[in-house]
């Protein structure tokens, strides 16, 4: 999909850090997997998730989990986040 165009006043609303950093703090009393943010922020199906990664559809999913650990990894060095892995699952919490 070519994107065409966007509106001037939604020019830098969107991106990752911000989106994370804002749900993780608004709910600061559960933590998060990866795929969870994904589910709660982006409203992904979670049936699409549900499946090996090189089987995620569309392709921009893989895109997207990329971005949002690199994002989480960022949130952890700045005190912001913890995290911990939790069985095979690295859960994320807002630092309170």
């Amino acid at each position: 999909m070519i994107k065409i165009k966007v509106p001037i006043d939604k020019i830098g609303q969107v991106d990752t850090y911000n989106t994370i950093k804002k749900q993780l703090k608004s709910d600061p009393t559960n933590a998060y997997t990866r795929m969870g943010l994904m589910v709660t922020c982006y409203k992904v199906n979670p049936e699409a998730l549900n499946k090996s990664f090189r089987e995620w559809k569309p392709h921009s999913l893989t895109q997207m989990y990329t971005n949002i650990v690199k994002n989480l990894r960022k949130l952890v060095n700045e005190g912001l986040v913890q995290a911990k892995k939790e069985g095979k699952f690295y859960l994320y919490w807002w630092k309170a």
